[in-house]
């Protein structure tokens, strides 16, 4: 029995030492992954509403070639929202053109505050707000760079949810789990029969003495 007690132990001692060490490293490079992700995709928004802004200014879109404009707000539109806010809370041009012209009341599902009001005070930096799925009813987060254009008094920005930014770091998340759980697995059965290996010279010798005391 205390042989048996013996294995057990160095079995699970060994197999939560290397359950520990992988978890460690698994989530340390998860963390830093998604910090870089988290800069890449920020540095890309950031990019992009620039580009858009100057483009907004070039063009002269506050006041002519509305079509245009519009047509490659909703050409970027594929998996985030594009918007020119006016100082007044109206969209100029919008992802859905049904919205030009008009003010969205939006709010925050978590604070409760504006989000148009946040928009527009909002000059060239990062903004996030929470708001309902239409399609799940579950709650996402959007994160939103916004760009200030003085001359119009308006605000170009683009926000996109940030699942979509992290959706690869949740793919691998995923996968880290199923291959800590089957790393372990296969440590437990590879402990064991190491562990059976080195004991059971001592269980043979352990049953010699107990022969030699009987007689």
């Amino acid at each position: 029995m205390k042989m048996k007690s013996i294995k057990l132990k160095m079995i699970l001692t060994l197999s939560l030492v290397f359950a520990i060490l992988l978890s460690i490293i698994s989530f340390t490079t998860l963390s830093l992954a998604r910090s870089s992700m988290e800069k890449g995709a920020k540095d890309y928004l950031t990019s992009q509403v620039e580009m858009l802004k100057e483009l907004y200014i070039q063009e002269d879109a506050a006041k002519e070639d509305v079509a245009a404009f519009q047509a490659y707000v909703e050409h970027l539109s594929i998996d985030r929202t594009v918007f020119v806010l006016k100082s007044d809370g109206t969209f100029q041009y919008y992802s859905n053109p049904e919205f030009i012209g008009k003010r969205i009341d939006v709010a925050d599902k978590r604070t409760g505050e504006d989000v148009i009001a946040m928009l527009s005070s909002t000059q060239n930096d990062f903004t996030s707000y929470f708001i309902e799925d239409p399609t799940t009813k579950k709650l996402v987060e959007r994160i939103a760079y916004v760009a200030y254009e003085p001359t119009s008094d308006s605000y170009v920005g683009m926000n996109v949810d940030e699942n979509i930014i992290f959706a690869e770091i949740k793919q691998l998340t995923n996968m880290l789990v199923i291959f800590i759980v089957a790393a372990i697995i296969v440590t437990v059965v590879v402990t064991y029969f190491i562990s059976n290996r080195f004991t059971k010279p001592i269980v043979q010798l352990q049953k010699a003495s107990e022969k030699i005391e009987k007689w």
